[in-house]
């Protein structure tokens, strides 16, 4: 039975890799971020028109912010548009998780913020993950946009403690909260550029093999050689999960760089 899985696996990879090939989505080599976003649109080949319309818009937003207009304009050629009347531009979504983390340490400081997130009590009921994150986020130095934020920054080794609290709670939680503990856990060490916490909390995920953490991983190691072949393995001709999931990954290289940087 092992052996079966094991080469019905293989197949399913090669069956990929070869649908990509056939669509003439082959990547190089080029692991510089507009090649990779080049890399992300051949794997994208293989989708439906359909779905290759309702990626487009991801597709050129990530392009934009690495390669400016000359990169869009280029993608754009390659993805096909909707209607006009299809199209729709939701613009940015509230950090709601630093709202939540925000007013808690303002009104108790940042242990109530943890206090509220182990008892899930409060505003932190549920999306606690996320308010933790948010507020390691800052800690670690990234978001500085006001003055609470940067408070949390000025505290030595507190960036250090939520990720760990996070940990923490993913170990004691029911299996899918606990997955999306670990998930915060592994951002929150990708922006810290430890490697043992996030190679920790990446085994805890739901889904550890998934392409985000790979790029994440490549924030810390500075090693990027691998991320076309990942982008193309996880070509698909239905799912375009995984190519955004690499698309979120180049634009999480394009804002906070390499940790060897």
């Amino acid at each position: 039975m092992f052996k079966t899985a094991i080469v019905a696996t293989l197949a399913a990879i090669l069956a990929v890799t070869f649908a990509g090939a056939q669509s003439g989505a082959v990547c190089g080599q080029d692991t510089t971020l507009s090649g990779l976003v080049r890399c992300a649109a051949e794997a994208a080949a293989v989708l439906p028109e359909d779905k290759r319309v309702r990626l487009r818009p991801d597709m050129l937003r990530t392009a934009q912010s690495v390669g400016g207009d000359a990169l869009e304009t280029e993608i754009a050629g390659r993805m096909p548009q909707a209607p006009a009347k299809q199209q729709t531009d939701t613009g940015p979504y509230p950090d709601y998780g630093w709202q939540a983390a925000k007013d808690l340490i303002e009104s108790g400081g940042i242990e109530a913020l943890m206090e509220a997130a182990r008892a899930k009590s409060g505003p932190l009921r549920y999306g606690r993950a996320e308010a933790l994150l948010a507020a390691g986020q800052r800690a670690a130095g990234f978001g500085l946009d006001d003055g609470t934020a940067r408070q949390l920054a000025a505290q030595d080794g507190l960036a250090w403690r939520l990720n760990q609290v996070l940990l923490e709670m993913a170990r004691s939680a029911e299996a899918f909260e606990a997955g999306d503990l670990a998930h915060a856990a592994a951002r929150l060490a990708a922006l810290r550029c430890d490697l043992k916490t996030f190679d920790t909390a990446r085994t805890m995920t739901l889904a550890p093999d998934a392409i985000r953490y790979t790029f994440w991983r490549a924030r810390i190691t500075g090693d990027r050689a691998g991320l076309p072949t990942a982008i193309m393995t996880g070509a698909s001709s239905e799912d375009t999960r995984p190519i955004r999931q690499a698309l979120d990954g180049i634009e999480f290289l394009a804002e906070f760089g390499a940790c060897d940087g």
